[in-house]
């Protein structure tokens, strides 16, 4: 099977590409640059209806003549798609989406994107993905779930004790971390009240870390209650190195696909607590690899990590079944394998490949 990928990261085209039988052409975008034999071509990043990114997916199409082309993001789904359009070609065109906000029929861009008929199939982060093209009127059996997985580590974590040390952190301190940009979706003020009940665990820490971009999270970072136990450090180049800090991870978003930050830390081998939004709750199974809340309870929030507080043995076996499941379920290769499914099925083939 040879596969054309556009704006894919270089971890996924690398594990096609290590498949038997499979050649990966590649369109890739900026600096991802994917190993051999991955085979590389020039693309231009533009807007979705401009002439030279869907020349380049033509003269790519012409050259690489794919099986299957798979588009990862709107902009290189529209270029696919007019691509495809232009040549009269019946090559199959595969999305992937990681969003879980509305598909509007009204918007014609949708209609050269995720609405377009050219477009065979729909890898899906997650159920909650696939829900929402599902309720956009997009057929079923045109949607799957295909788990996101992490693009390539540029830099080695640091060591638990080096990265306490950077924070500031005491050894016998238990961490609670969330990474992201701050925005009210993220739901950081969750954690920030939930920070507010535990005058009674001096030993209890927080850190934020990520821009500040929801004034009610600059407010409640400033209540004198937190002052010595929230950290909030603003941006942090390559913030992933710090995660070995960390006990707990939380990300108590209100609305999410699947989230790539939790992934991380599932990987580096931190107890996840997550809110029930989105796709989260499929990454982490509750009382399994870590604790599941509702979104927007900042006391059950509290009670998950009063309860991690006190039984580190607990923590411990979540921390250790996230981190399994991390690998098997959202390695690139796992990824690999189920898109493939995907390549199969629009293609027509009948037996699955071996990964």
């Amino acid at each position: 099977m040879r596969i054309l990928t556009i704006g894919g990261k270089s971890t996924i085209n690398n594990a096609l590409a290590a498949c038997r039988g499979v050649d990966v052409w590649s369109l890739s975008i900026g600096d991802d640059q994917p190993a051999d034999p991955v085979q590389r071509l020039p693309y231009t990043r533009k807007g979705k209806i401009h002439w030279q990114p869907i020349r380049q997916v033509r003269e790519a199409i012409r050259q690489a003549r794919p099986d299957v082309i798979h588009a990862f993001y709107p902009r290189p789904l529209a270029h696919a798609v007019l691509a495809t359009q232009s040549l009269g070609s019946r090559v199959p065109v595969v999305s992937f989406r990681g969003v879980t906000s509305a598909v509007q029929r009204w918007s014609p861009d949708q209609w050269i994107t995720y609405l377009s008929p050219r477009v065979a199939a729909h890898a899906c982060e997650s159920a909650a993905v696939r829900d929402s093209l599902l309720a956009a009127g997009v057929p079923g059996e045109r949607c799957h779930v295909v788990y996101n997985c992490l693009g390539a580590s540029v830099t080695e974590p640091m060591t638990r004790s080096d990265a306490r040390r950077e924070l500031g952190l005491a050894d016998d301190d238990l961490v609670v971390m969330m990474v992201a940009n701050m925005r009210w979706v993220k739901g950081a003020d969750v954690l920030l009240e939930a920070a507010t009940q535990f005058s009674d665990l001096e030993s209890m820490k927080f850190v934020l870390m990520g821009r500040v971009l929801d004034p009610q999270v600059e407010q409640l970072a400033s209540d004198p209650r937190l002052a010595a136990r929230v950290q909030m450090t603003g941006y942090r180049p390559q913030a992933s190195r710090l995660l070995s800090a960390a006990d707990v991870f939380v990300m108590p978003s209100r609305a999410e696909a699947l989230c790539v930050a939790v992934l991380e830390a599932m990987t580096a081998g931190l107890c996840p607590v997550v809110s029930d939004a989105g796709g989260m709750k499929e990454a982490v199974r509750s009382q399994q690899d870590g604790i599941v809340f509702p979104s927007g309870d900042s006391t059950a929030l509290a009670d998950a990590l009063r309860t991690l507080h006190g039984d580190r043995a607990l923590l411990a076996q979540y921390a250790a079944s996230a981190q399994q499941r991390a690998a098997s379920e959202f390695s690139s290769h796992a990824v690999a394998a189920r898109l493939l499914e995907v390549y199969q099925q629009v293609c027509g083939a009948q037996q699955p490949m071996a990964a």
